[in-house]
């Protein structure tokens, strides 16, 4: 078996010379000795079968000779395709990175609606060369902002007389001109009934979030990100019926067409971005029949 340890040696000095000399990564010469892999075993087999068949020593050694040399040929192929589509790949991305470079000139120069030159530069600075240490900008964090909340009462009967579910349609967007969210942001809201809450009894607003209805409806952004400036919205229903204490008695309803309750909307935002975990966001809204269901604030430090 010489030859067998001769082909070794001539294989292993061209991997060596390939990665030392020619700089080809190891990766690449994985890739092609792997591609390899299939013409050098059937250069084997059929030079071993070839011996076994035929009696001429001259006949065997040509056998073994035409089998190595297709071995031979299959990785010198290998080795070229492949250094030659690593050289392609490499100017396809480079020309990428010019043309990336043509659109960033092309919107710090033209900024679409709503942006000021500078406010663009800091945008595509943000998304090309992001910082590798927390911004010293608060701002410049991902941030989730509740921007409006709106109530819709569903009603059920031939007339649509009979209350019957509270709907909230949430909206918002990530604030941030600079940072997206990580992925699988969440956003959820939480509807109660109850009387008013005065100012001097501001404490209890948090027993809306510590007791809060938040299973069901919410916003999962299941593996994507909420991008600088995108917008997003759910909605949240709440049964008026299943709340009353008599089923059907429309007592909960009755009380709130009357002003003696109210309708509390408040939601949370628990999300993260690159650097790191951030506070979660909390908004609180109320709606009073009084004020023909007009989206109010609550009394606490909460998103306006």
């Amino acid at each position: 078996m010489l030859w067998l340890g001769i082909v070794t040696e001539v294989l292993l000095g061209a991997v060596i010379y390939g990665h030392y000399r020619l700089h080809v990564s190891w990766i690449l010469l994985g890739k092609i000795g792997a591609n390899a892999a299939i013409p050098m075993v059937m250069a084997l087999v059929g030079n071993y079968l070839a011996a076994e068949i035929e009696e001429s020593v001259v006949e065997k050694r040509l056998w073994r000779a035409l089998f190595i040399t297709l071995a031979i040929a299959g990785i010198v192929g290998s080795f070229f395709v492949e250094t030659e589509l690593d050289k392609e790949h490499a100017t396809e991305v480079a020309g990428l990175h010019k043309d990336l470079d043509g659109i960033g000139r092309f919107l710090r120069e033209h900024p679409p609606a709503g942006f000021s030159k500078q406010q663009m530069s800091d945008v595509l600075r943000g998304f090309v060369q992001p910082p590798s240490q927390p911004p010293p900008q608060e701002h410049q964090r991902a941030y989730l902002h509740v921007d409006d909340v709106a109530i819709e009462i569903q009603q059920i009967g031939l007339e649509k007389k009979y209350p019957m579910n509270v709907i909230a349609h949430i909206s918002g967007h990530n604030v941030s001109v600079f940072t997206a969210t990580l992925p699988s942001p969440v956003i959820q809201a939480s509807i109660s009934f109850r009387p008013p809450i005065p100012p001097e009894h501001v404490a209890e607003e948090q027993d809306l979030f510590t007791h809060g209805a938040w299973a069901n409806e919410a916003y999962l952004g299941y593996k994507h990100v909420l991008n600088p400036l995108e917008p997003f919205s759910f909605s949240k229903r709440r049964s008026l019926i299943l709340d009353d204490p008599n089923p059907f008695s429309f007592d909960t309803w009755n009380k709130i067409a009357h002003g003696d309750y109210v309708i509390y909307v408040v939601t949370r935002a628990i999300y993260s971005d690159k650097w790191g975990k951030l506070p979660e966001e909390h908004s609180c809204s109320t709606f009073s029949a009084k004020d023909n269901f007009r989206r109010g604030i609550c009394w606490g430090d909460y998103q306006q």
